[in-house]
């Protein structure tokens, strides 16, 4: 573990586990050798728990202000704001020695920043990929050319490249031109699978019960509400588990309120015990394509990683859809808009006990295969190495 680069980490939402968007950060570094890591971002949430490395605030007015963001990334593009780390900043990186320059290619003043310190000192930039900048942060069309060419240049400046899919990978490929890794989301090594015995009784006689934990945006309460007359058939219910039930999902007899727990973990083991199967909901409104096509789901090893059976259900070119296809084995995959063919598959789940112990055997097996926590982490590791080896490669 010593022997592990020297880190610096400039990015907006800095790893704690306060914050579900930093949340996959703190897991990936929590091993990290607190003396290799210095991270440079937001102060942390009041009372989050934070890694036990330093940490060295940089503000971002950007999120004190939420009614103009267009107009913002619209000045940052046009490079009327310059952003790069104040000096006394620069002073405590270089001081540091860092051996490798970190961030995250979402908020422009932090990935610009870091892209300018590390080129600037000849250092080697690794990157995490886990959206389309173009997508997260819009500009008024003028600008939209050159807010591609500006990301390409930071994109192709960077020894490695973690794109959190392998159609993201692609679809940087052909966006920017380069080629990139693949850095799976990591699963909270505190997750534990239920006893796989447990999937052989439902948990109300007659009924199958299945959960959803997470977000009601990006279509998943609506492919959840679209279900609704095939979980009524096949005699199902659904558990929602979220900060509130969505309104679309509201006074049906059908859904439950779950409730949020202060962690995700203690989601989970609600989950365990209340319900006999989780699912993967996408929608087909095409408004949500390109997102779906490259953002793998971070929720799909937790849900792997319970030991229960695993629903998938979207259009096919969904990336978690995708991974359920190829791993059809392990997961109840359904890429057909069909309510007919959801009834008869739900139905199955909840009438055969021996095959919902397969299929929670078999996610976990699964889990292990892609997901383990140790695989992630050694993985993130030797891409840490290797941003150094290809960066002086090319010196």
């Amino acid at each position: 573990m010593d022997s592990l680069p020297r880190l610096l980490f400039i990015q907006d939402e800095i790893p704690q586990t306060k914050n579900a968007g930093s949340i996959l950060f703190y897991r990936l570094l929590q091993n990290y050798p607190p003396d290799n890591l210095l991270i440079i971002g937001e102060k942390p949430d009041a009372g989050a728990e934070t890694l036990k490395c330093t940490y060295l605030p940089l503000e971002s007015f950007r999120r004190k202000q939420k009614r103009f963001h267009k107009l913002v990334n619209t000045l940052d593009i046009a490079g009327l704001i310059n952003y790069q780390l104040p000096a006394h900043l620069e002073k405590a990186a270089l001081d540091f020695k860092p051996d490798v320059v970190l961030t995250l290619l979402q908020s422009y003043m932090f990935y610009t920043s870091a892209y300018k310190f590390a080129k600037k000192h000849n250092l080697p930039l690794a990157l995490f990929v886990h959206d389309q900048p173009e997508e997260f942060q819009k500009v008024y069309p003028p600008l939209g050319k050159k807010q591609l060419r500006l990301n390409a240049e930071v994109y192709g400046y960077a020894s490695v490249r973690m794109n959190i899919s392998q159609q993201m990978a692609k679809l940087f490929k052909n966006l920017y031109g380069y080629d990139g890794d693949v850095l799976y989301p990591m699963p909270s090594p505190a997750l534990s699978a239920r006893q796989p015995e447990e999937n052989r009784s439902l948990k109300i006689e007659g009924k199958l019960t299945i959960g959803y934990a997470g977000k009601a945006g990006y279509g998943y309460s609506a492919q959840l509400e679209e279900m609704l007359p095939a979980l009524e058939k096949s005699g199902s219910i659904l558990k929602f588990y979220g900060v509130n039930l969505p309104d679309n999902l509201k006074r049906n007899s059908l859904v439950e309120y779950g409730g949020f727990e202060a962690s995700a973990e203690a989601t989970w083991e609600k989950i365990k015990k209340d319900c006999d199967a989780v699912i993967l909901p996408y929608a087909w409104d095409e408004q949500y394509k390109r997102l779906y096509e490259s953002h793998f789901p971070s929720k799909l090893p937790e849900y792997l990683s319970l030991g229960m059976p695993v629903i998938i259900v979207g259009p096919p070119y969904a990336t978690g859809v995708i991974w359920g296809m190829n791993n059809s084995d392990s997961v109840l995959a359904m890429p057909e808009r069909n309510a007919g063919l959801w009834e008869s598959e739900l139905l199955k789940l909840k009438s055969e006990a021996a095959y919902r112990l397969a299929l929670g055997e078999a996610a976990l097996k699964k889990r292990d295969e892609y997901f383990s926590p140790q695989v992630i982490e050694n993985h993130f590791f030797k891409l840490l190495q290797k941003a150094i080896s290809e960066h002086n490669r090319s010196l």
